[in-house]
């Protein structure tokens, strides 16, 4: 299939189990926090930093072999392919087993870290849980990188959203009945081993091939390996050190019920990023495979698309955030939950950051270049945590980001474009800079008009004030986005995607769409026909969490 085929149906596929899983996410994580208190949420919170601190032992290692899969996938190459995914399984056996220990070494340290809210005989078994989880999850994640590199990522979405729901209804019933938190976190490992295992029994079913194939990797193929695991090694590391600390400094310093705040706002971003990632679903792997056939021309004008077409979403995305984010935790949870104005402020700003530059990290993601800013990341890091802590002391919560957004300026503003023109698709670096300052002001923009806007709407019914602040915040975006780009190469592109998908969706549910789908198998391009429209369509999606 084409690759436009396949970001098509990953990401309708993508956004609608985003949907599903999120509704039923958010209804349980509401019931969550009236049941349990937000105590126990910030518990769980600090228990999922721990255990993604102690992840940072995977140090790279799987990105490193997907990027390696983009180029036996695309010449299958099934030897290649097997060989890499039995290095793979076998690796991530040991890490799980090594995640464990460390686990285990840092039971010590759990009391510290919820400022001694809770005694260790309650914490012990929580945190024995989360490893337990954790290390199911190592065992079969090969799986998903097998199919998320063929971009065939709309499988795991599926069986995601599917699990996802059965989980969500199982724990609400405990929460409901039971009301123990033990409980609640042991219908996870359940279900999860079940997801796992189906996923499992599908891989070898679509790739058999890789259960029979003998054998190992060569010095010559394992060395690239090895190369990008050293430099994503720093990647993974700083990564965490900048964007994954602001919990466990906020809860160590605040206490657990301020980091359950927190989280809350982590949760409502994540589920942003969660919805725009689906839209863009498999992107990394599109990527993948345009990088390893395409010239640095085709790869550079498919970027600049894909990134308008980010950017769109991202600057919606921020202003429904900054002005919607606090009457949505007061609907949802209540007004307790709310942060004050400079923490939402910074909060939003990261936001935009993170996902503005995402479009960029996937693609370099892509083209496996890792090692020219290994050691910023640590750089960057260690002075993040200092600030966080300094900045925590002196002005709270909001603290924990302003190091995160001087961190994200240096590191995903200024020097990743600098690697994207230097060693992936050539162009000037100035215009990613100039690019980003007029999107940034675009964006800046409507987040004023919106927020102006929305504070008119006092006096009014707080869930129809909601709801006419999301049509505020997707009309003025988009008319200020088409007054600044509508002669732009980018945004005709986007225009003729809609087009596109508008005329698949009326096809679809028209009553001749059986009749003109024969008509157009009858008349079908010989093959190599549609190699132009698959080398112009050939990218516009988002994010991983992927290093940068």
């Amino acid at each position: 299939m084409s690759r436009i085929k396949n970001l098509f149906r990953n990401s309708v596929i993508g956004m609608l189990s985003f949907v599903l899983s999120t509704v039923a996410t958010f209804i349980l994580q509401r019931y969550f926090v009236r049941i349990l208190g937000y105590s126990i949420q910030g518990l769980n919170a600090v228990f999922t930093n721990i255990i993604n601190t102690l992840s940072i032992v995977e140090l790279g290692i799987g990105m490193a072999i997907v990027f390696s899969l983009y180029k036996p996938l695309a010449d299958k190459d099934e030897k290649k392919i097997a060989l890499l995914i039995g290095l793979y399984r076998k690796i991530y056996l040991i890490i799980g087993v090594v995640v464990v220990a460390m686990g285990l070494a840092a039971i010590p340290l759990l009391t510290v870290l919820t400022k001694h809210e809770f005694s260790l005989g309650y914490l012990i078994p929580i945190h024995l849980l989360f490893l337990a989880n954790s290390f199911l999850s190592y065992l079969f994640t090969y799986n998903h990188t097998l199919l998320s590199a063929d971009q065939k990522q709309y499988m795991v979405s599926l069986t995601t959203v599917g699990i996802k729901t059965v989980a969500a209804a199982i724990q609400l019933c405990v929460l409901i009945l039971t009301k123990n938190f033990y409980l609640y976190l042991s219908v996870n490992i359940v279900v999860n081993a079940i997801f796992n295992v189906f996923l499992t029994l599908y891989v070898r079913k679509q790739y058999p091939y890789i259960k029979k194939t003998v054998g190992s990797l060569s010095k010559e193929e394992t060395a690239p390996i090895k190369e990008n695991v050293w430099a994503l090694m720093f990647h993974r590391v700083g990564n965490y050190l900048v964007a994954g600390v602001g919990g466990l400094v906020i809860s160590a310093l605040l206490g657990t019920t301020v980091a359950g705040y927190y989280s809350n706002y982590v949760y409502l971003s994540t589920a942003l990023i969660s919805l725009i990632t689906s839209i863009f679903a498999g992107i990394t792997a599109t990527f993948g495979n345009m990088v390893v056939k395409e010239s640095q021309e085709v790869i550079l004008s498919n970027f600049k698309r894909a990134r308008f077409i980010n950017f769109v979403f991202y600057a919606i995305a921020a202003a429904g955030a900054f002005v919607l984010i606090n009457d949505i935790l007061t609907v949802w949870l209540d007004g307790e939950t709310v942060l004050d104005f400079t923490f939402l402020l910074l909060f939003v700003l990261n936001f935009f950051i993170t996902g503005y530059s995402a479009m960029l990290g996937n693609l370099r993601a892509a083209a496996g270049v890792f090692k020219p800013d290994k050691y910023l990341h640590i750089i960057i890091a260690v002075i993040n945590i200092g600030m966080s802590f300094a900045f925590v002391t002196l002005i709270g919560a909001a603290g924990a980001l302003l190091g995160i957004t001087i961190s994200l300026f240096i590191k995903e503003l200024t020097i990743l474009p600098l690697i994207g023109k230097k060693y992936i698709y050539g162009g000037k670096a100035r215009d990613y800079y100039l690019s980003f300052i007029l999107d940034f002001f675009v964006a800046l923009t409507a987040v004023v008009l919106c927020w102006f806007t929305y504070s008119k709407f006092g006096g009014i019914n707080i869930y129809l004030k909601i709801f006419a602040g999301a049509a505020v915040c997707i009309a003025i975006p988009a008319a200020i986005i088409f007054i600044t780009y509508f002669k732009t190469d980018e945004f005709k592109y986007l225009i003729t995607l809609i087009k596109r998908f508008l005329k698949a969706i009326a096809v679809l549910f028209s009553r001749k769409g059986v009749a003109a789908g024969t008509a157009d198998r009858a008349g079908a391009k010989p093959a190599g026909a549609e190699d132009t429209e698959q080398t112009n369509c050939a990218a516009e999606k988002t994010q991983t969490e992927e290093p940068k």
